[in-house]
């Protein structure tokens, strides 16, 4: 799942370094290559290290809910519809990993109708990442193996993700295009012309409307994620 839709399975969670970590493994994929971000062996919680732990326990959740997502019938056949769709396009820029494409776009796709169906919800997203304290998530990855250094810098790379605030565009077909378009050039370099952008975009529509009839069912309080906190 995307950062949005993570957040969305905890959103009346009050620990807003909770909320920061359950996007730190997305984010450390964004930062670069060979950081997959796993939670890590903390000792006992003390009053001094309970925001390390309410990261931590974000990382763990991150993976849990992935993992319930990757195997539901919502996301089997999704990804089916969306990697079809794509396929029949028939996308000159898009040559190989269409699936990773598929993958990609699916989850855009449910940022996007969560923000729509949850007017208020990136809103709320973003005033919890901001109420984060970055010292702290710079030590949480230096216990989990990085150096200093670059510790540090993977904060400012956090602290841009906060600033840009990014996932607003998914609201229009330019913008999640854009950010579609980044995602598919770290595994292939080259642009989308304006012909598969027209092309896309009906892909877009055509599984935007599936998926949006189906989106309350992956949520339902007694859904997939029930009592998987």
């Amino acid at each position: 799942m995307n950062y949005l839709a993570h957040f969305f399975l905890d959103h009346t969670d009050p620990r807003p370094h909770f909320t920061a970590g359950a996007m730190l493994p997305d984010l450390g994929r964004s930062f670069g290559k060979g950081y997959r971000i796993q939670a890590i062996y903390l000792p006992p919680q003390t009053s001094a290290q309970q925001l390390l732990h309410h990261l931590n326990a974000g990382v763990e959740r991150h993976h849990h809910a992935d993992k319930l997502f990757h195997t539901s019938a919502f996301f089997r056949r999704h990804f089916e519809l969306v990697k079809s769709n794509l396929y029949k396009a028939q996308l000159q820029s898009i040559p190989k990993y269409t699936y990773f494409v598929a993958h990609v776009l699916l989850e855009m796709l449910i940022d996007r109708l969560l923000m729509k169906q949850h007017p208020h919800l990136c809103d709320n997203y973003y005033n919890a990442l901001l109420r984060t304290d970055t010292m702290v998530i710079s030590r949480y990855m230096q216990l989990w193996g990085m150096p200093k250094e670059e510790a540090l810098k993977f904060t400012g790379h956090f602290e841009l993700f906060c600033t840009n605030q990014y996932l607003y565009h998914y609201q229009t077909n330019a913008g999640l295009l854009y950010g579609l378009e980044r995602m598919y050039q770290r595994v292939m370099p080259g642009y989308f012309p304006e012909k598969d952008k027209i092309r896309l975009e009906a892909c877009i529509a055509a599984c935007e409307e599936a998926m949006e009839e189906d989106l309350p069912l992956l949520f339902a309080p007694d859904g997939i994620f029930r009592n998987s906190d």
